[in-house]
């Protein structure tokens, strides 16, 4: 419970930079509508210090408490992170048993960042897959308890 509270205060005073196209694609290549070319996307932290140094900015003005990162992975931290004067407080990923990122929480604990999972029913339309899962459901029935419950179970875990 101390790290449910700690996660609510960071995030209560938290302002997120997010990598949602560069950081989230495989070879920089954002998807596309049906029928349009892939667009380049800039390469992780192009940007993003720039953005973040700002964010640095509004810290040392005293106007919020700490700063972090959404949709960031481990490629895209090791060339951000010494870029940066403030260690995030937080780095806050998609995580549901179907994305797990087990050697992305691990090496951002390590860092002393503190994780935030969103999307714990599985985000990127998998909810009803997640909530129909055999293993899932199976589990659900062994405990009386719902999918959800399950899920949200792991997810604390």
């Amino acid at each position: 419970m101390k790290r449910i509270k700690k996660v609510m205060f960071i995030l209560s005073k938290t302002l997120l930079i997010s990598c949602l196209t560069a950081c989230s694609t495989q070879g920089n290549i954002t998807p596309s509508n049906e029928g349009e070319e892939n667009i380049e996307s800039p390469p992780p932290a192009t940007n993003d210090v720039e953005a973040y140094h700002a964010m640095e900015q509004v810290v040392e003005d005293g106007k919020i408490r700490s700063i972090g990162l959404s949709n960031w992975y481990i490629e895209e931290l090791e060339e951000f992170l010494p870029q940066v004067t403030i260690t995030p407080a937080v780095v806050q990923n998609e995580i549901h048993p179907y994305y797990q990122e087990k050697d992305v929480i691990p090496y951002i604990q390590n860092l002393g960042i503190v994780v935030n999972g969103y999307s714990p029913f599985g985000g990127r339309g998998h909810t009803s897959e997640l909530f129909g899962d055999e293993v899932i459901s199976s589990i659900a029935a062994t405990h009386n308890v719902t999918s959800a419950q399950v899920i949200l179970r792991w997810n604390l875990q």
